[in-house]
C-alpha cells in the first residue's frame, strides 16, 4: 500500500477530478464519488480508521437526511421515480462520512484544489463563449453581439446559467476570504461572468453579500452617516448604469412582467410567472397532505395534476416544483420538510461557532438556491453542495483538531 503521502496525493487527484468535474459536466461528478469510495476502501489501516467514534453532531444532521427519504421509499411505490429520488441522497450519506474518517484536507491541498477549480472554471468560460460564439455569430442566421453574450446562448455550451453561477460564486467568495495566488484576476473575472450569466438568485446572494461588507465598514469608519451616505449614492449611480444594459434590463423587466401575469396560458419558460403560479399550488397541495406528503418520487406529479386541474393546462405538461422546501415536503411530508429546515440551520450554526465564514456564506448561497429551485433532486445539484459542506463543516474541523 502507498506511504501516506502517497495516499494524500491520490486523495487530492480524486478530490480534484471530483470537484472540478463541475466546471464541464453535471454528469461525470458520480465516477469522483465511486472513486473516493474506492480510495477509502483500499486503505490497509480502514478497520483501525472506521473505529473512530462518530461525532454525532457532526453526521447525524447530513446521514439523517438521506434515512429520511430511505424510509418512505420503503412504504413508496418502488417505481423508478422514487428510487430516483431516494438513491441520488446517497450523497448526504457517503461523502460526510467519507471526509469525516480522512484527514487529507490541509490548507496546501485546498489552495491547490481551489487553485485548479478556478482554472477550469475560466477555461469552461472560455469554451462557452466561443461555443456561442461560434453558433450564433458565424452560423447565426442574424447575427450579432448581444445574442453571442446573452445568459442562454453562453450556457448552453455547458449547462444552465443558474448551475454554472453557483461554482463562480463559491470560487469567488474563496477568493475573498483568501490570499492566493492571482487573486484579483480570479474575483474579477467571476465578477464579470455572474454579471453575465445573470442568475437572479445568485446576484441577489452577491448583492446581500457586498452590502453585508460594506454595513461592517461604515461601522468600522469615524463618521458612518457621511460614509453611509456616499455609499448609497454610489449604489444609486451604478445600478441605474447597470439598468442601461440590454441584458440587465431584460432580465429586471422579465421579473416584473412575471410576477403581474395572471393569464392561465403561462408557459414553463416563462420563470417569474411559472414559478409563482407553481408555488401558489405547491401550498394548496401541501396543505391538503401535510403530514405523509404524496410519496417520495411524487412531487412534479402532484404538482402537474394540480395546476391541470386549477387549468394550467400548458405549464402542467412538463413544470416541476421548483423550491426544494415545497418539493421535500410534497414527497416526505412535514418530517421532510422539518429535517431540511434543522438541517440548514445546524449548519449555519456550526459554521458560525467554528468561526468558519466561508461555510457560513456558502449555506446562505445554498438556502437562496434551494428556495426557487428544488436543486437537491438532481445529482450534481446535491454531489456539489454536499461536497463542498464535507470539506468545510466536517473535514476541516478535524483538522483544526
Amino acid at each position: 500500500m502507498p506511504a501516506l503521502w502517497n495516499r494524500q496525493k491520490i486523495w487530492l487527484i480524486v478530490v480534484g477530478f471530483t470537484l472540478c468535474s463541475f466546471a464541464f459536466s453535471q454528469r461525470i461528478n458520480s465516477i469522483g464519488i465511486l472513486a473516493l469510495v474506492a480510495f477509502f476502501l483500499v486503505d490497509k489501516n480502514l478497520l483501525q480508521k472506521i473505529s473512530k467514534p462518530l461525532d454525532a453532531k457532526l453526521l447525524v444532521p447530513f446521514i439523517g437526511f438521506f434515512f429520511i427519504y430511505f424510509i418512505f421509499y420503503l412504504f413508496s411505490e418502488k417505481d423508478n421515480d422514487a428510487f430516483q429520488a431516494m438513491f441520488i441522497k446517497m450523497s448526504f450519506l457517503l461523502l460526510p462520512l467519507l471526509f469525516y474518517y480522512e484527514s487529507f484536507f490541509t490548507a496546501s491541498n485546498e489552495q491547490k484544489l481551489m487553485q485548479w477549480f478556478s482554472v477550469l472554471l475560466c477555461i469552461s468560460f472560455a469554451y462557452s463563449i466561443g461555443h456561442s460564439m461560434y453558433k450564433y455569430y458565424f452560423l447565426g442566421v442574424d447575427p450579432s453581439i448581444y445574442g453571442v453574450f446573452n445568459r442562454m446562448s453562453i450556457s448552453e455550451g455547458i449547462m444552465h446559467p443558474g448551475y454554472f453561477s453557483n461554482f463562480f460564486m463559491f470560487a469567488f467568495l474563496w477568493h475573498y476570504y483568501h490570499s492566493s495566488r492571482h487573486r484579483l484576476f480570479f474575483m474579477s473575472a467571476f465578477i464579470v461572468i455572474l454579471l453575465l450569466l445573470l442568475s437572479r438568485i445568485v446576484l441577489l446572494f452577491f448583492i446581500l453579500f457586498i452590502f453585508w461588507q460594506i454595513f461592517n465598514w461604515i461601522l468600522s469608519t469615524s463618521k458612518p452617516i457621511l460614509s453611509a451616505l456616499l455609499i448609497g449614492m454610489a449604489t444609486l449611480l451604478i445600478s441605474a448604469g447597470l439598468y442601461q444594459l440590454k441584458t440587465v434590463k431584460y432580465r429586471v423587466d422579465e421579473t416584473i412582467a412575471g410576477l403581474r401575469q395572471t393569464d392561465k396560458n403561462v408557459a414553463y419558460s416563462a420563470a417569474t410567472a411559472s414559478r409563482k403560479v407553481a408555488y401558489e399550488e405547491e401550498f394548496k397541495l401541501c396543505l391538503d397532505k401535510p403530514l405523509f406528503g404524496y410519496g417520495l418520487g411524487n412531487a412534479n406529479q402532484a404538482l402537474q395534476q394540480g395546476l391541470h386541474a386549477s387549468g394550467f393546462k400548458t405549464l402542467a405538461e412538463n413544470m416541476h416544483a421548483h423550491n426544494q422546501f415545497f418539493n421535500t415536503w410534497l414527497q416526505t411530508g412535514i418530517i421532510g420538510l422539518a429535517w431540511l429546515v434543522v438541517f440548514l440551520l445546524t449548519l449555519i450554526i456550526r459554521s458560525i461557532k467554528n468561526a468558519n465564514v466561508l461555510a457560513f456564506w456558502f449555506t446562505i448561497l445554498v438556502t437562496m438556491n434551494l428556495v426557487t429551485d428544488d436543486m437537491l433532486e438532481i445529482q450534481a445539484g446535491i454531489v456539489f453542495f454536499v461536497l463542498i459542506w464535507s470539506l468545510y463543516i466536517i473535514a476541516r474541523p478535524n483538522r483544526a483538531n
